[in-house]
């Protein structure tokens, strides 16, 4: 069992909205502040790794705005060369796997993921099956035929 799970079985409305929802109330002063401490742990999670070094210019900012004074924009091709050789000791935390994209671009871009995506992964795709496994067919699953009609094509 995960953690949230617990929650909904022992937190009352208001805890459970305030838990998940909570941000909906906040002013935007408030929700800017905690976007920042965000941020923050984040840069100091990554600051030690071989790309954080690198993007960081070997510098560990303070501050947001130091941040923004010292690491320029990016593309994935300042990360490239790691992703493409799936250079796990580049990285702040090491993936669970690697996965990579549909190659459209004209070649695949290599993506590391971590233990939580693996575990939500899971979690849908039985969900899923286990949806699925009780209908007939696409008549009894009035979400797919929905999506099927706002895209424009049949799903199943």
């Amino acid at each position: 069992m995960r953690i949230e799970d617990k929650y909904f079985r022992t937190l009352s409305r208001e805890e459970l909205w305030q838990r998940y929802c909570g941000f909906l109330d906040l002013s935007a002063d408030r929700f800017a502040e905690i976007q920042q401490t965000l941020l923050m742990e984040e840069i100091e999670l990554v600051a030690d790794s071989v790309l954080g070094k690198k993007i960081m210019k070997g510098k560990r900012p303070k501050t947001v705005d130091e941040f923004r004074s010292i690491v320029p924009l990016t593309s994935h091709d300042d990360y490239e060369p790691y992703l493409s050789n799936q250079e796990d000791d580049a990285l702040a935390v090491k993936p669970a796997f690697w996965s990579h994209s549909s190659g459209t671009s004209g070649h695949f871009k290599w993506v590391p993921n971590s233990r939580d995506v693996l575990d939500n992964a899971v979690r849908y795709y039985l969900a899923c099956c286990l949806y699925l496994s009780v209908v007939h067919d696409q008549s009894h699953v009035p979400i797919i035929n929905e999506l099927s009609e706002s895209l424009g094509f049949i799903l199943f």
